[in-house]
């Protein structure tokens, strides 16, 4: 690896923490049992007579694939001689570069702002 591209510091955030989680799971658990409980009894709902195709909808994107995504969820950062690197999967799939001098510039201003 050549100079311009030492990683002098690299973070990796995982969003695990217990209140995500418990916002995630809660969501989660609670359109899979009114899903469960319309599925299976054939009880409606709320308002609706009948078991509607919006629920399955919900449990599919709520109940599965927001768990999925959730999970799957990481902040990448790292410093290195050509600038700040940062990569917030899975929004971004390769690392995006922002220069060094440009924050240095955004850090001047602010400074002169306040």
């Amino acid at each position: 690896m050549s100079a311009e591209q030492a990683t002098y510091f690299r973070e990796i955030k995982k969003f695990d923490q217990l209140w995500m989680q418990l916002l995630v799971v809660g969501t989660a658990a609670l359109i899979w049992y009114f899903a469960i409980y319309a599925a299976d009894l054939w009880k409606p709902v709320g308002n609706y007579s009948e078991y509607d195709n919006s629920l399955v909808i919900m449990w599919l994107t709520s109940g599965i694939v927001f768990l999925i995504f959730m999970y799957s969820m990481s902040l990448v950062v790292e410093v290195r001689n050509s600038g700040l690197y940062f990569q917030f999967y899975p929004f971004h799939l390769s690392l995006k570069r922002t220069l060094l001098f440009r924050i240095s510039e955004v850090m001047e201003f602010v400074n002169i702002v306040h």
